[in-house]
This record gives C-alpha cells, structure tokens and sequence, in this order.
C-alpha cells in the first residue's frame, strides 16, 4: 500500500511537470494563431504544436496512472481494515464475530430468495414481497439497480458464496483455537519452570523426592533448581529422617 502511495505521489508530480510544461509551450502561441502554410515559420509552428501535444499527452497518462495507484491503495487499505490477522489479540472474538454476521447475512439472503422466487418474472410483486419483510433502502436500492440492468437481484449464488466464506472461517478459527491452546500450554510450562526456578532444593531432598516417586513421569512440570550454596532449601523433604 506504501509503495502504491509512493507512485501515485511520484505520478502527481510529474503530470503537474507536464501540464506545466504544456501551458508554458502554447503559451507562446498567440490564442487562434493559424499555421501559415509556406511561411518561413510554419516548420517552427508545427514543431511546436507537436512538443505541446506529447507534454500533455504525457501529463495525462500520468495523471491517469496516479488515479490508479490511488485507488489500488485504496482497496489495499479497505482489505487491511476488514482483515483479521492470525497475530491479532482478538483475532479469535473477530472471527467468531464475522462467521455470525455472514450466518445471518446468508439467512437474510436465503429468507428473501424464497419469497421472491414464484415472482421475479413480475417487478412489482417482486418488489411488493420485498417490501413485506422489512428491505432495507440500501438492499431496495440494489434491487431496482439490478432490475433496470435485466439481472436477478438476489442471485441464488449469493447465499453459496457467503456460505462458503463462513466455511472458510470457521477452518481458520478452528486453526487459531488449536494454535491458542499450544501458546496457553507453552506459558504454563514456562510459568511452571520460572516458579520451580525460584525456590531452590537441596541435592539431598532431590534425592529423596526421586526415590519416593520412582520412575513415574511428571509430564509438565519442571524440575527444581538445585539449591546452591547460602540458600535455604524449601522442600518438604528438608530436615526429615
């Protein structure tokens, strides 16, 4: 999107260069000077006539070029604003949040489909049916834009086409809950090892804590630290006999 912004900037200036150039060219020209054919300026006449032209052919592909980018950084920035990235901290409440919008943007679709599938061939009834379950003046608008076009104006594509985005979320939210569990379980370990860390055994309790507990596998926790020297053992082994 930065790139895009760059080259429309860059595309701005140099078609405000050439519209500048090309006024400056034709500014020379007296208004409604005709070329005299034969005359010793008329080579002269043309020449300039033809630098005019290709300035201000230039200046507008320029601006041309900068509408573009503009409006491609645009959609970029738009897309950017409706994405919900896998590193966001509310990524999973934005996704189950979209995946209900499109549920009942599917049923809203799926809902006017059937009332208005026995009269889509009549407008009026059509619209009528509309108007029945509480269209919204944006949906009435595209109705009647469709309409004047020749073109259903609630396709049965449109429902698939939502139903097939809520499919493709809930593939990612079940990947994003599968990958919160990882993280939740790698900072209980971490959180386990940071507290073993902070209270020191002696050699001798260790010892003795793995003769009583054998060969059995303490999945998650973390070993203690050895005590060293100065430090107070706290182990519930300590002192006994």
């Amino acid at each position: 999107m930065q790139r895009r912004q760059e080259w429309a900037g860059k595309r701005e200036a140099k078609a405000a260069a050439g519209f500048a150039a090309a006024h400056d060219l034709i500014s020379a020209i007296p208004p409604g000077q005709p070329i005299l054919v034969g005359h010793y300026s008329e080579k002269r006449h043309r020449r300039h006539l033809a630098r005019f032209d290709s300035k201000l052919r230039g200046a507008c592909e320029s601006a041309d070029m900068a509408k573009h980018h503009t409006s491609k950084a645009a959609g970029i920035a738009d897309a950017l604003d409706r994405s919900i990235f896998s590193d966001d901290h509310d990524a999973l409440e934005q996704l189950r949040a979209r995946i209900a919008e499109r549920e009942a943007k599917a049923a809203r679709f799926t809902l006017l489909r059937k009332a208005t599938r026995k009269v889509a061939k009549d407008p009026a009834a059509l619209l009528a049916a509309l108007r029945a379950h509480d269209v919204t003046p944006e949906e009435m608008s595209n109705v009647h834009a469709c309409l004047a076009a020749g073109q259903d104006p609630i396709p049965a594509y449109a429902a698939a086409n939502v139903r097939g985005n809520i499919r493709r979320d809930r593939e990612r939210l079940a990947e994003l809950e599968k990958l919160a569990e990882q993280r939740a379980k790698v900072r209980a370990t971490l959180a386990a090892e940071a507290e073993a860390a902070a209270r020191p055994v002696c050699a001798e309790c260790i010892e003795a804590a793995a003769g009583d507990l054998g060969s059995v596998d303490h999945e998650g926790e973390a070993p203690p630290r050895v005590a060293g020297p100065g430090e107070v053992c706290t182990s519930a082994y300590h002192g006994e006999e």
